[in-house]
């Protein structure tokens, strides 16, 4: 599940970024979730994906395919 292309991510399931956008795992087999933003990611990815992804939506839903 890692892909981090930034030694600073911590979330297993990003995959990497660009200017407005980040790509996580997807929901389904062979799938990613891009989310677009319409400013930087800046604020959402040091909040969500280097620091406390435990909090973040598409991490906790991601986690269901994943059961213990």
């Amino acid at each position: 599940m890692k892909y981090s292309e930034d030694a600073y991510v911590k979330c297993p399931f990003y995959h990497k970024d660009g200017y407005g956008v980040i790509v996580c795992e997807g929901l389904y087999d062979c799938t990613y979730n891009r989310i677009t933003f319409k400013r930087s990611t800046n604020k959402f990815k040091n909040t969500y994906c280097r620091k406390d992804y435990s909090r973040c939506r598409l991490f906790k839903t991601l986690m269901e395919k994943y059961p213990e």
